[in-house]
């Protein structure tokens, strides 16, 4: 978190080797990130995003929060 919070440019998440969904603690720490980087008007972009967890996004209206990148 400490990089995301001192870096000056978007941030890039590639989730394509991450083959199993994501627990509610670690959707809670990428919000924290995404708004950390949001309220400095940079983004936290997630890219390789399986079909699973792009449910779980969906399911929750994070897809229309996060900035997904197929």
């Amino acid at each position: 978190m400490s990089t995301i919070l001192h870096t000056d440019e978007d941030v890039v998440l590639d989730f394509t080797e991450i083959s199993m969904s994501l627990d509610s603690a670690t959707i809670g720490e990428l919000m924290k990130f995404h708004s950390a980087l949001e309220s400095r008007n940079l983004q936290l972009q997630i890219r390789g995003v399986n079909k699973l967890i792009r449910t779980v996004f969906r399911l929750n209206k994070l897809d229309t929060i996060l900035h997904l990148i197929d």
